[in-house]
Formats: C-alpha cells, structure tokens, sequence
C-alpha cells in the first residue's frame, strides 16, 4: 500500500475566491479525508498545525466531522435542538473558522447577551417570526444593535 504510513499533512489551499485556507488531511480507513482548519490572514501557521494535529487525532479516533454535521441536521430537522445548543455550534463550526476576526469576535457576545436569553429556550421549530419581532421590539433603545442582532438570528 503506497502511502499507508504517511504522515498526515497540513496545507494552506488558495480556493477560487483567493483566501487561503487551512486543511488537515489525513488517510482514514484507506480513504483521504481533508478538514478545513481556518483561514490564513486571522491563523497563524502555527495555531493551524495545532488544530491540524487534533483534527487529524480525531479522524484517527473515529469521530467523522462529515457524520457529526450530518447528525445534527439530523437533529435539528427532528426538532430536538434549542437555538441555544444550535448558536453554540454554529459559533464553533461556522463563525470562528470562515469569518474575520472583528466579526467573529462580536458574534459571541450577541448569542450570550441578547439571544439566548430571549429566545435560546425555544426549540428550532418553534422560532417564530412574532418571537424574532418581540426580541427585536424590546431592544429600540439601541435600533442599531437591535438590527444586527435580527440579522444574526437570521444567519443561524
């Protein structure tokens, strides 16, 4: 078997919109397997290896994350999740590995502050239009805010 004993690889891939993004790619089960990390500009070299290294452990241990994201479609599709639990996990995946730093930094601060306490019991199905309106109402001290914080709920 060529390759069967090859260390997994780190790599920084230009994708078609010119970012550069960290992958950890390793051979698992006979089959290649790649994990985006991040992106360039916002990780350094040395923090992707780190996470690479753990992605790849991951792999080798038998967490599939194609599987995991499967299963919590899964999940959120049979209405077991709370935007709460759902937030959490799109802050993990989504905002800390493909957005800029200043954006990711406020994300957190509006999910703990004014999301989850307005609305994170409530689960995915049962989010209304007249909760979002409700959240959006009690805020009209700051308009601004208030819009972002719609926009975000709208990105979950």
């Amino acid at each position: 078997m060529r390759g069967a004993n090859k260390a997994p690889t780190e790599r920084a891939v230009p994708p078609r919109t010119g970012t550069k993004i960290f992958i950890a790619q390793a051979r698992v089960a006979g089959r290649p397997r790649r994990v985006p990390i991040g992106r360039h500009p916002e990780m350094t070299v040395a923090k992707a290896r780190t996470l690479a290294r753990g992605a790849v452990a991951d792999l080798r241990a038998g967490r599939d994350p194609k599987a995991e994201r499967e299963a919590r479609a899964k999940a959120i599709e049979a209405g077991q999740t709370t935007v709460a639990q759902f937030a959490e996990r799109w802050l993990e995946e989504h905002v800390t590995t493909k957005l800029k730093a200043r954006t990711a930094a406020d994300h957190p601060s509006l999910v703990e502050k004014k999301i989850a306490p307005a609305i994170g019991h409530l689960l995915l199905p049962q989010v209304a239009k007249p909760d979002v309106i409700a959240l959006h109402e009690s805020m009209a001290s700051t308009p601004r805010r208030a819009n972002y914080v719609v926009r975000t709920i709208a990105l979950l």
